[in-house]
């Protein structure tokens, strides 16, 4: 190979480079346009509301989700299925306490995103870390998600088996014979999430 050809083989590889720069992006929570609504059940009965996000973040890499980090803050539990505000303090509270998720202990539940992959259309499979009580388990789930005018949002369903994150009362693996007091220990998390640059 003769020097010309080794000269514009050199600029075509640094031109190449340039033109296939990667660009990283990190995108942040949208709280007004986010929630997370809960639902569990007892023995005869359900219950639902909503948590709030302390801050979410999103990472993107030309495009591609690289991974991420949501954090919930479980000082806002919220319930809105009972029509007396009084119960629906009392349960609130109870909720909060040492016997489900000593949110005074542990203030926040936090999902941490490792690996997005794309399955068809806008459905992704997320893989990553869910901590509950200083707890941490591997966790996976699908996610319905759509970037817009520069911003990503995401939405789906997470059903999370409290028992593996010692939250133990009412639940039938660390009691016997509850009879109608007995609360089952899966909890429904549907969430809709935007985030923006």
């Amino acid at each position: 190979m003769n020097l010309v050809k080794i000269g514009l083989l050199s600029l075509f590889l640094l031109v190449g480079g340039i033109n296939s720069k990667i660009t990283a992006q990190t995108y942040q929570l949208n709280e007004k346009e986010s929630h997370v609504k809960w639902h569990g059940k007892k023995i005869g009965g359900a219950h639902y509301g909503y948590i709030r996000f302390k801050s979410a973040t999103l990472n993107a890499t030309d495009g591609v989700i690289t991974g991420g980090e949501f954090i919930l803050d479980m000082n806002t539990i919220e319930d809105e299925d009972l029509d007396s505000k009084e119960w629906g303090v009392k349960l609130v509270d109870h909720l909060k306490s040492e016997d489900f998720f000593d949110v005074e202990k542990y203030p926040t539940a936090v999902y941490k995103l490792k690996r997005a992959k794309k399955r068809s259309g806008c459905i992704y499979s997320f893989t990553g870390e869910l901590t509950i009580r200083d707890v941490t388990r591997p966790y996976s789930f699908l996610a319905n998600v759509r970037r817009l005018n520069g911003q990503y949002f995401a939405s789906g369903k997470m059903v999370i088996d409290r028992s593996d994150y010692n939250v133990k009362f009412g639940s039938g693996k660390f009691f016997e014979n509850l009879g109608d007091k007995l609360i089952y220990d899966d909890i429904k998390l549907e969430f809709r999430i935007m985030l923006r640059p």
